[in-house]
């Protein structure tokens, strides 16, 4: 009796584990498919966006205030523009491209090639940093996409790079 349940006890953890480290990576693929196919209900099934939205108005709004002097609600009103044109399919497409790919030929420059370096960075079992940068970009040039578990659902709940003055000591 104890054997059986001790290797039904050893599976459980290894599928768990194998879960927990394919997950975030098929959600990050979906999304990737999703953007470059244009797929209106993959994103929905791959981004909240309420949450995104909210965090990018957040972060844009503290690293502009670190950063210009723009007053509070002229700041305010380019943050929410900024947050409207990035948050769509077309400006998530251009933000991946623009984070993937730095290189001077107009062929390369509308999508991600073997010169992208993608990183996955488990910051706890909810959430899940994905790093994209051009291999011959520094590293602290990356952007940053974070993934939160929901249930058993990943989804994109925020955007970053270290470059932000509030996001290089992400939590």
């Amino acid at each position: 009796m104890g054997k059986p349940f001790r290797w039904l006890l050893v599976a459980a953890v290894l599928l768990t584990g194998i879960w927990y480290v394919t997950s975030p990576r098929r959600a990050w693929d979906r999304f990737l498919g999703a953007i470059v196919m244009g797929q209106e209900a993959e994103l929905q099934a791959t981004i909240d966006f309420p949450t995104l939205r909210d965090n990018l108005r957040v972060d844009l709004r503290a690293a502009m205030s670190q950063r210009s002097d723009l007053s509070g609600a002229i700041g305010g009103v380019l943050v929410d523009q900024l947050v409207s044109g990035i948050v769509t399919p077309l400006g998530l497409t251009r933000l991946v491209t623009a984070f993937g790919t730095r290189s001077p030929s107009a062929a390369d420059r509308d999508s991600l090639d073997a010169r992208t370096v993608t990183s996955f960075r488990y910051r706890g079992p909810s959430t899940v940093d994905v790093r994209l940068r051009a291999a011959s970009a520094d590293p602290s040039s990356a952007g940053v996409f974070t993934f939160t578990r929901s249930g058993l659902r990943w989804r994109l709940t925020r955007i970053w790079s270290d470059r932000l003055p509030t996001m290089g000591a992400m939590p």
